[in-house]
């Protein structure tokens, strides 16, 4: 291992009695194996450091090649990396393969983008303010863009100052953010099942205790919340009331209210998710939890990732002001402020008609593109696959015929160049999500989204076929006792 350089210059080996203990050898022959490293020269022992590994190209023993990179896996934190999952990234990386048919990613597509729109104002910016558009920002973001988005807010009934927000990199830094501000290892954190797997993964990361309330088509069941609230003091919860990810379902007026109600009872704030709520089909859907709330309990993530600018990483936390001062101290030691040219291109657009118009178009392509994988699943998927029909967002939530598995079915399109995102992302316990699939409508082309749900088709079919798909272990259990 030393030849190889996977144990490199430097590396303190482990004592003589814990190797010969690891091994199940006797101890002699570790010392003996030790000697014979010492007499060539690989390894020396100092007393209170130990047996470290040192460059033998000057001893003695010959020329012999060692390799001395070094091996920075070594220095890896001993946190558990088993809270990171891959699924982001890997959805992120799919978007640069021409060959694969997304239905993972719920990105606008690239027809979807105003890029006249936008070059327009860039060049306007650039000729008019280069200086501006170019420096560095505050940390919390640019004030007249903070200013327009209180005004926005105020706007839908809620109470909001510019100094009460902080501009981020998009939606997901804005949760990291909060996580890190928040969150001690051991506290309680509560999700909807399922939720969004990149706040699930973040959630994990900070070490907390995270319970899953479960969901319904009317969202967050408030009755088993309360039950939760019972058994926990939770430090907060976090949901995505409009067109959850991956749902699609929206919390009723009725429960947005009981929630706030339950959540002053018991004195626990909310943390709510809004990417979405803007991307409707037919009826906008209830106001906002923020808008609601007149207690200061509800902090409020927004982003134009979804609907305008992806790459440019816009999104947004609205606080208390303490709060965002807070949040501002933990970010400047990650990437200090956020993208100064990103915030002024949005601004603009937003200060103009470009934006309202943007929206009603979006709406409709995206509408359609939902009923056209609606009609091609039917033809093609069912009954391997149904689903309810969502009023918006971006995502269609798949119940697979019993026998199938999410990862099964997500890593054979993959074969075959169609990318989905398995159930078992969403989930606190994989295994809940093992019978879900989520598929975007948002990113392809009608026609490169029917060729993937065929694709998608035929490979449920083949693997029922495959394996005589038989009634899940819950059916047999039920039969048992009938």
């Amino acid at each position: 291992m030393i030849l190889r350089g996977d144990i490199f210059v430097g590396k303190k080996l482990p004592s003589t009695r814990k190797l010969a203990q690891s091994l199940g050898i006797d101890r002699s022959t570790v010392l003996l194996a030790y000697n014979v490293l010492y007499s060539e020269g690989f390894i020396e022992a100092h007393v209170g450091r130990g047996t470290i590994v040192v460059d033998s190209s000057n001893s003695d023993s010959g020329n012999v090649p060692i390799l001395t990179s070094l091996r920075w896996d070594d220095f890896f934190t001993s946190c558990n990396f088993s809270a990171y999952d891959s699924v982001l990234q890997k959805n992120n990386d799919l978007f640069d393969q021409k060959e694969i048919i997304s239905l993972a990613g719920g990105d606008p597509a690239p027809d979807m983008i105003p890029a006249g729109e936008i070059e327009a104002i860039i060049a306007r910016l650039c000729r008019d303010d280069l200086y501006s558009v170019l420096k560095a920002s505050a940390c919390q973001g640019i004030l007249p863009l903070r200013e327009r988005l209180a005004s926005d807010m105020i706007g839908q009934g809620a109470t909001v100052s510019p100094e009460e927000i902080i501009i981020t990199s998009g939606a997901v830094q804005a949760i990291s953010l909060l996580s890190r501000t928040l969150l001690d290892p051991g506290d309680v954190v509560v999700v909807e099942k399922p939720t969004f797997y990149a706040a699930l993964q973040i959630f994990k990361a900070a070490q907390a205790n995270i319970v899953g309330v479960p969901t319904d088509v009317q969202g967050m069941r408030i009755d088993a919340l309360e039950r939760v609230f019972s058994v926990h003091k939770p430090k907060f919860i976090y949901t995505m009331p409009t067109y959850q990810n991956p749902s699609g379902a929206v919390l009723s007026l009725e429960r947005r209210k009981a929630l706030l109600n339950l959540a002053y009872r018991y004195q626990v704030g909310i943390i709510e998710e809004d990417p979405c709520s803007k991307i409707f089909f037919g009826q906008a859907p209830p106001p906002s939890l923020k808008s609601m709330d007149k207690s200061a309990a509800v902090i409020y993530v927004g982003t134009m990732s979804k609907m305008l600018f992806p790459g440019f990483r816009i999104g947004w936390i609205m606080c208390t002001r303490r709060m965002a001062k807070r949040l501002a101290m933990v970010r400047q030691y990650e990437d200090m402020h956020p993208n100064t040219l990103g915030q002024h291109v949005f601004l603009e657009f937003m200060k103009t008609d470009h934006f309202e118009r943007h929206l009603s178009a979006i709406r409709k392509i995206i509408g359609r593109r939902r009923d056209a994988m609606i009609s091609t699943l039917t033809r093609t998927c069912a009954p391997a696959l149904t689903w309810d029909k969502p009023e918006g967002g971006f995502y269609l939530w798949c119940r697979l015929k019993a026998g199938l598995r999410s990862n099964e079915i997500s890593e054979e399109l993959l074969k075959k160049n169609v990318a989905t995102v398995p159930g078992t992302a969403f989930f606190i316990r994989p295994e809940e999500g093992m019978d879900r699939l989520r598929l975007a409508f948002s990113y392809e082309t009608e026609e490169r989204m029917e060729q993937g749900i065929q694709v998608l088709g035929k490979t449920a079919k083949s693997l029922i076929a495959r394996k005589k798909v038989k009634p899940d272990v819950s059916e047999i259990e039920i039969g048992k006792i009938l």
